[in-house]
């Protein structure tokens, strides 16, 4: 993780390494790439929940949910104009359909165009998760479905390989 100022603004880097080859013991390696995520949606967003990474979700799903920030899942998000801008242009400009990498393709291929707004939802996600035992998810140590960084250490970071997983008991 490192800091990088542009323009003004402040970002923070999160760097996992796009595997290509050899397949390990669980399948095919899953990492972003490297991603910028602006400083100002870890605040805005990971204040609450871990700051998604954008190519986790298509443009029109990341657009419904800011149209929507009253409700958002039940909680009113307020954002001012400079915020909103910032935490748009991020989110839209590396959606999975438009620069999400081998994860944002693999979710788009999965997706058949549909508009979901949450990630657990996605059949990708549904896919990856399929053979774990549900209550696997209800423990405190994981706290359910949406939290990746209880199994994947690395996920702000873009980094979701298969071999470094390792589930809380």
């Amino acid at each position: 993780m490192g800091v990088l100022l542009v323009m003004g603004f402040l970002y923070t880097t999160a760097i996992g390494s796009e595997k290509h080859g050899k397949k390990g013991r669980h399948g095919s390696k899953h990492s972003a790439g490297m991603h910028i995520i602006p400083a100002e949606y870890k605040a805005s967003c990971g204040s609450c929940h871990m700051a998604y990474g954008a190519y986790l979700l298509p443009e029109a799903s990341w657009r419904k949910m800011l149209d929507t920030l009253n409700a958002h899942f039940n909680t009113e998000v307020n954002l001012d104009a400079g915020e909103k801008r910032q935490v748009s242009d991020y989110l839209l400009t590396n959606a999975a359909d438009r620069n999400g990498g081998k994860i944002g393709r693999k979710i788009m291929k999965h997706s058949k165009g549909y508009a979901l707004e949450r990630i657990t939802t996605l059949p990708f996600f549904q896919r990856k998760h399929r053979k774990i035992d549900p209550t696997v998810f209800n423990r405190p140590s994981v706290g359910g479905m949406q939290n990746c960084v209880a199994c994947h250490a690395g996920a702000e970071q873009g980094d979701f390989d298969d071999d470094r997983v390792s589930i809380p008991r």
